[in-house]
Formats: structure tokens, C-alpha cells, sequence
């Protein structure tokens, strides 16, 4: 039987190029594990 996993994200940007970021929660029955990042406009 396959494992069934929820993931949410999302992400946005002020101005392109610019600062942006991303999240994600990734749950598995009570688990869960959260992503996220930002970068600032410099970033290459």
C-alpha cells in the first residue's frame, strides 16, 4: 500500500529580479517537517 504524503508551498518575489522567499510543509500521519528560505536581492 502507498503512503500518502501532503505538501503545501509557497513563494513570492518583490520585483524581478528581488527579494524573495519560499515555504513548504511536508505531513505524514502527526509528522511534519517545514522548509523555508529567503534570499536577499543580491543573491546570485
Amino acid at each position: 500500500m502507498l503512503k500518502q504524503v501532503e505538501i503545501f508551498t509557497d513563494g513570492s518575489c518583490l520585483g524581478n529580479p528581488g527579494p524573495g522567499g519560499y515555504g513548504a510543509i511536508m505531513r505524514y500521519r502527526q509528522h511534519e517537517k517545514n522548509l523555508q528560505r529567503w534570499l536577499p536581492s543580491d543573491h546570485q
